[in-house]
């Protein structure tokens, strides 16, 4: 009789055992279920940050180049200014890309007209607009002397300054910096000001 007890009570223990390594495995899938499903998140937060910053370098570099065109097309009339020139004189209604020459960066009229949009300036081919850095990573430009410094590679971003007057002494600048996200979008900044001649009489 004592015997039997004994056994019984082996068997009960056994049963035991099973249902709680049973227990243990569940519990440890879960475990990891959740561990994995935190991971994935944390991961996907990374890669969101990472592209987002992607944008706002390119839309800070953008915002920079544009911002450039419209400096040089002022220059170019506060030259005409100090010169006594004609306030429109080497700056005709038209569109320009910056170009390095001997005398360093200037506007240079493209040969033929494009409209005043994003996805017109980036069709431009890369010959025609804003070329980026040489090979220790410094911004270069095209050139009208010799061409494309050694060692250029291009970059994302189309530049087109375009020149347009209200009247004789009024020159409204559009400086349009466009580019292509990795989605294949194309996204722009339009830097625009108003010029007058501080001079006229």
């Amino acid at each position: 009789m004592i015997f039997s007890v004994q056994n019984i009570l082996a068997r009960a223990d056994e049963k035991t055992i099973k249902r709680e390594n049973g227990q243990v495995l569940v519990e440890t899938m879960v475990a990891l279920s959740m561990t994995v499903i935190g991971l994935v998140g944390i991961l996907m937060v990374l890669n969101a940050s990472i592209g987002l910053n992607r944008v706002i370098t390119s839309q800070y570099i953008s915002s920079y180049l544009a911002g450039e065109g419209v400096e040089l097309a002022g220059y170019q009339l506060d030259n005409n200014v100090f010169a006594s020139k004609g306030y429109q004189n080497n700056l005709a209604a038209g569109a320009y890309v910056v170009t390095m020459s001997l005398n360093g960066l200037a506007l240079t009229r493209l040969s033929q007209s494009i409209a005043q949009t994003p996805q017109a300036v980036f069709a431009l081919p890369a010959s025609q607009v804003y070329l980026g850095s040489d090979s220790f990573g410094n911004v270069t430009y095209l050139s009208s002397v010799g061409g494309a410094p050694a060692g250029a590679s291009s970059t994302p971003f189309h530049r087109v300054v375009f020149v347009s007057w209200q009247s004789s002494d009024q020159a409204v600048i559009n400086s349009i910096v466009a580019w292509q996200t990795k989605g294949g979008a194309v996204m722009s900044v339009n830097v625009e000001d108003h010029f007058f001649n501080w001079r006229k009489p």
